[in-house]
């Protein structure tokens, strides 16, 4: 009867310290993954006002060249799927596409925004106080859950290495 005592009181430490350890995971890969996409936003938002700034010239005196060549820089940025200037009047002016599947939205339909799968950024493009256009850029968001799924798959293992040395 002692060992049975002794068995289950062993068993009862070791799900108790794999729940404290599972919760403990949880709450590192909730903060880390709020975190990552905090700095994914911020990151985004700052190449935008950059961006945008350079595009005022190009979009005031109808320079479809100097505007695509502005956009270009986005091909340094992986995740980031589209980036579009539109004109005063909310017509498509110059772009970058990372696929040639990929269209930029009508302007009326481009929302900014984070969602699950993709963050946006919408917004004006100033001279001297007034609006000479549009900017929307578009960034994919796989990397934040491949990075989630590594995060998850090393807490599966360290509990399961942390459960296996507790039952020897």
């Amino acid at each position: 009867l002692s060992i049975i005592c002794l068995r289950v009181a062993v068993l009862l430490t070791l799900a108790s310290s794999a729940t404290a350890l599972a919760l403990a995971s949880g709450g590192f890969l909730a903060w880390d993954i709020t975190q990552f996409r905090r700095d994914a936003v911020q990151d985004i938002d700052a190449q935008a006002t950059i961006v945008a700034d350079n595009s005022a010239a190009p979009l005031a005196f109808r320079d479809v060249r100097a505007a695509t060549e502005t956009l270009a820089v986005m091909r340094l940025r992986p995740r980031v799927s589209a980036a579009c200037l539109y004109d005063a009047q909310g017509q498509p002016f110059a772009s970058f596409l990372r696929t040639p599947q990929k269209r930029c939205p009508a302007l009326e339909q481009a929302q900014a925004g984070i969602g699950w799968s993709r963050y946006t950024v919408v917004g004006n493009v100033m001279l001297t106080g007034d609006r000479v256009g549009t900017l929307y850029i578009e960034r994919d968001l796989t990397d934040l859950y491949d990075r989630l799924r590594a995060a998850g798959i090393a807490a599966a293992a360290l509990l399961l290495v942390a459960v296996g040395a507790a039952l020897l």
